[in-house]
């Protein structure tokens, strides 16, 4: 569902492409990320222990891709 979800938000985002420039580059999602990410004080996360996966609180992606991030 929420590829879908996704999927259907980026498809009407998608502008036609009527030779008009964009109005400046295109936002670096990877420097951001790893910019956020630099704030997550790992030090200071519990080791959950076990070899089970991590499940995280919360989607940053979807969130991110929707435009809800903080």
């Amino acid at each position: 569902m929420l590829v879908e979800d996704v999927a259907e938000w980026l498809a009407l985002s998608l502008r036609p492409d009527d030779g008009a420039q964009s109005g400046g580059p295109a936002p670096d999602h990877l420097e951001r990320w790893l910019a956020v990410r630099e704030t997550v004080p790992w030090q200071d996360v519990p080791d959950g222990g076990g070899d089970e996966p991590v499940v995280p609180s919360r989607d940053g992606v979807a969130e991110d891709i929707c435009g809800t991030a903080p």
